[in-house]
Order: C-alpha cells, then sequence, then structure tokens
C-alpha cells in the first residue's frame, strides 16, 4: 500500500518501496475530488481506504485554520491499533509529525495553523451532543453500533471557517446496514450530497502477490464483500430468504372469516412485544397486520394495550412465550397469571427455534407445484404498518463469535420470536390445537369458582371486585383462568 505525503495544501502519495511521489489510487482521486457533503470510500481488504481517510483528515487540517475534526472508530481498541498505526506511520511524513504537538492524554494533535484532530470511540454517540467540529470521520463504520452516533454527528457538522462535511471508510457489509440503506436511499433520489466509491482489493497495485491470492480462497459472501467491495444480503441471515420487495405488502381489510391470533414475546430488559397475525384457514397465506413494541410498560399496561387494540376483533387464540409459566420468585405467580389477571388470557407456545426457523423459511420461500411446474407465491407476509418486524427478520443472524457458531444472536430479535411463537401455533405447522395447560387459579379466582358454583352469576358479580374482571364485555363478572369461554361456559 502507498503511503502518503502531505505537500502543503494537496495531496499527494509516495511509493512505499522506492520513495517517490505517486499519483492516488483511482478510487482515492475519485474519494478526494468529490464536493459532496457526505462521502463514502467503501473497498475490500487493502484497497487503500483507511490512507485515504488518513489523508482527506490531514489536508482539510492544513487548508483551513482552526478547524476541528474528529476521527472515530466504534472500539478504542481497533481506533489505536489500525486507524491511528496508519495515520501517524503512513499517512503523515517526519516533517509533518515534527511541527505537529500530539497530546496523548487528551488524544488530540495539534496543527501548527491551530486546527486540531481529536480521537475518539463511539460507544457513547451521546456525549458528541456539544460537540462542534468542522469535520469527522468513522473508519470501519459498518461495524454494528456506528450509525446512531453518525445520526448524531451529522447534526454536529457548524465549525465555521471549515468545509463542513464527513465521510466514512469501510468493508462493505450486508444490504441491511444503515451505511446501504443510506447512501442507496440518496441514490435513487439523486442527492448531490451523497457520494460513494467503491474499490476492489485487486486495484491496489502495491499490494503483495502473495497476499491477493490468500484473498482469493474465501467463500462467496466474503469474496464479494472483502475483496470484490459490493455489500451483500446479511451476512450470516437466519431467514435469508426474506426480501423486503416481495414479503413486505401494503395494508389491507383482514376478511372477517379469517383467523386472528396474537403472539407474545416478554420482556425485562427486552422490549415486550405483540404480534397479530391474519391466517387464511384454507392454508393460502399468513400475514403480520399489526405489531406492538414497548419498553418501560409493566405487565397490566401492555395487557391493556393490547386489548384496546384487539377491540371489534375476534382473536383466536393468544400464544406467549413458553418461560411465562415460571412463577416468579417475589409474587409466586407466573407471567401466564398475571396477563389473565388483566384480561389477556394466553397459552404457551412451542420455542423449538430449529423447527420454527425451518418453517418461517418454508413460508417464505417461493415454491413449485410438481404437478403443474407453476412458481407458487411464498406464504408469509408483513404489512407496512409492522416496520419493526420487517427490520428484525431482514437483519436477523447467526452469532459468528467462537464458540456462538450456530446460535442466533440474542439482541434485536424480539419481534422474530414473537412470530416463531405465532406460526408454531398454527394448523400449518402440524400443530391445529395445542395442548394448553391453565395456570393455577389464585385464590380470588377459587373464591368465583366457589361463587359461581354455590350461588349463580348475579352473586359472583357482587362480591366480586372489578379489578378482577379480565372478560372484554362482561366487566365484572369474568375471570382469567376461564378465558374466552366466559361465565356460562364454566358453569356448564
Amino acid at each position: 500500500m502507498s503511503a502518503a505525503v502531505e505537500t502543503g495544501p494537496t495531496i499527494c502519495y509516495q511509493h512505499p518501496v522506492t520513495g517517490e511521489a505517486t499519483d492516488p489510487l483511482p478510487a482515492q482521486k475519485a474519494f478526494h475530488e468529490s464536493p459532496a457533503k457526505y462521502r463514502a470510500y467503501v473497498g475490500g481488504m487493502g484497497s487503500g481506504k483507511t490512507l485515504g481517510g488518513c489523508k482527506e483528515a490531514i489536508y482539510q487540517s492544513q487548508v483551513y485554520p482552526n478547524n476541528l475534526g474528529l476521527i472515530a472508530r466504534f472500539e478504542f481498541e481497533s481506533l489505536r491499533d489500525t486507524t491511528m498505526d496508519t495515520f501517524f506511520e503512513e499517512a503523515m511524513t517526519p516533517e509533518l509529525r515534527a511541527s505537529c504537538e500530539w497530546r496523548a492524554s487528551d488524544k488530540e494533535l495539534r496543527f501548527p495553523n491551530g486546527s486540531r484532530i481529536l480521537f475518539r470511540h463511539l460507544q457513547n454517540p451521546k456525549k458528541f451532543l456539544s460537540f462542534t467540529p468542522g469535520w469527522f470521520w468513522i473508519d470501519e463504520a459498518i461495524e454494528e453500533g456506528c450509525g446512531p452516533a453518525w445520526e448524531i454527528l451529522k447534526k454536529r457538522i457548524r465549525l465555521k471557517g471549515a468545509r463542513r462535511n464527513a465521510w466514512v471508510t469501510t468493508n462493505p457489509g450486508a444490504q441491511s446496514s444503515y451505511l446501504f440503506r443510506e447512501w442507496d436511499r440518496a441514490r435513487a433520489t439523486a442527492d448531490p450530497r451523497y457520494f460513494m466509491v467503491k474499490a476492489r482489493s485487486t486495484e491496489n497495485r502495491y499490494l503483495p502477490r502473495d497476499y491477493v491470492d490468500e484473498l482469493m480462497h474465501m467463500d462467496a459472501d466474503e469474496f464479494q464483500m472483502y475483496v470484490m467491495g459490493e455489500f451483500v444480503a446479511a451476512h450470516g441471515a437466519i431467514l435469508y430468504n426474506f426480501r423486503p420487495e416481495v414479503h413486505v405488502v401494503p395494508d389491507f381489510p383482514i376478511p372477517f372469516d379469517w383467523w386472528r391470533i396474537r403472539a407474545i414475546d416478554i420482556g425485562i430488559n427486552h422490549p415486550f412485544v405483540c404480534l397479530w397475525m391474519a391466517y387464511d384457514p384454507t392454508g393460502s397465506a399468513v400475514f403480520v397486520y399489526r405489531e406492538w413494541v414497548a419498553r418501560d410498560l409493566n405487565l397490566e399496561q401492555n395487557a391493556k394495550y393490547i386489548e384496546n387494540l384487539s377491540i371489534g376483533e375476534t382473536i383466536q387464540w393468544s400464544v406467549i412465550d413458553p418461560a411465562a409459566r415460571q412463577r416468579g420468585f417475589t409474587t409466586g405467580t407466573s407471567t401466564v397469571q398475571q396477563l389473565a389477571g388483566y384480561g389477556l388470557t394466553c397459552r404457551c407456545g412451542d420455542n423449538d427455534v430449529d423447527s420454527s426457523i425451518n418453517l418461517i423459511r418454508t413460508l417464505l420461500a417461493s415454491t413449485t407445484d410438481p404437478r403443474t411446474r407453476r412458481v407458487l407465491s411464498p406464504r408469509l407476509y408483513v404489512m407496512k404498518s409492522c416496520p419493526e418486524t420487517a427490520r428484525q427478520m431482514e437483519t436477523w443472524r447467526y452469532d459468528e463469535r467462537r464458540g456462538q457458531a450456530g446460535k442466533p444472536v440474542r439482541k434485536d430479535d424480539d419481534c422474530v420470536a414473537a412470530l416463531r411463537y405465532g406460526v408454531m401455533s398454527l394448523p400449518l405447522a402440524g400443530r391445529p390445537e395445542m395442548a394448553y395447560e391453565e395456570p393455577e387459579p389464585s385464590l380470588m379466582e377459587r373464591m368465583a369458582d366457589q361463587a359461581l358454583r354455590r350461588r349463580g352469576e348475579e352473586w359472583a358479580h357482587n362480591i366480586i371486585t372489578p379489578s378482577y374482571s379480565v372478560m372484554r364485555g362482561l366487566p365484572g363478572t369474568i375471570f382469567g383462568r376461564y378465558g374466552t369461554r366466559g361465565v356460562r361456559g364454566a358453569m356448564r
């Protein structure tokens, strides 16, 4: 890879062997010359993108006196070991290093003209809310966690007398990443503020031949990303055949004869999720038509919101994470029992992860009728009013960390967990009627049970307080253990 030399307000590169001045690589040249406010240099391994980012940072610090810039990466260790090493060892000349002041404790580089460059990690992006730079650069911006920092920093560029721009350099990643989506949206709308240049590893004429040969042995997805510099479908994607342009459909009224179910994933440190799913009983398709994703609400509040959203609908059943049957240490009751007390009666779902993943993949797939050779449409869709469900289906992936291979990442998967419980409860999963274990009745429910047997519905209504009423439409008379059967069904 070529090293770089600063010669005043111009950018020039130096041959890594002979030391002679040389032209930048084609992608580097295009990157430097672009007038766009937001630039992306996306390339394979060794394509010269980090060096190009370093050179741009030095150039803007020298051309605009009293400038303030930020060089960042998600983790400081990666910033120190790669980006900063390239910056100080390859991009800066000995003369430039001698003229600048490096403040190690502040991680700050000061130029003779008053310009400053800060080196920071992005693990706490809110700390930049009062930061007002003239430019910033995020290296390896595809790394998970860089998205929120990018959104915050874009709104902070306002230093007077500077160019006020930002750029990212990175290996490409999944097409579901914030980076791809933002630049792809800009491309579709011809937004002049955005520019992206892509570079292949093989375009760097200074790479050792044996290094290039080694890159040729990657698998297909890795080769596309780390050599060809192309974004691919989500790497390690679990629902790899989910395509938003196919499976996300406009909202439409649900036919009255379709089944409606609710699928719930409970969360303490994660959101509480409820998905409403419509199922054509002929078996043709399943549609996720409503989603409820809430944080910082208790069980009673979630139950009330879900019941209110379901008014006017006939819900065949509600299925929930089977972990909800476990009793709380302090309350002595399970989540299923508590929800039943608030009017939301649920059956415990099937949490067979592998089987549910295979089932969802099957429903998403387009198949061919073996008799007619006709292509059959997928059988699982998400309506546009459920954006979080669609996003998680697209980004859900396997954990690639050592010792975790083959296991789904247990993060940002609450909607797909509810989806798994829902599809596994439908007849298409081979479970037309799941066995439902009713929770043990509470003391108040046992009192109501005795009252119903001895004195009848009217007497029970008079002794039970409204706070224990849970059945929609008959306030003060129905109790969670009876679900939608009601009092009269329980008395039979």
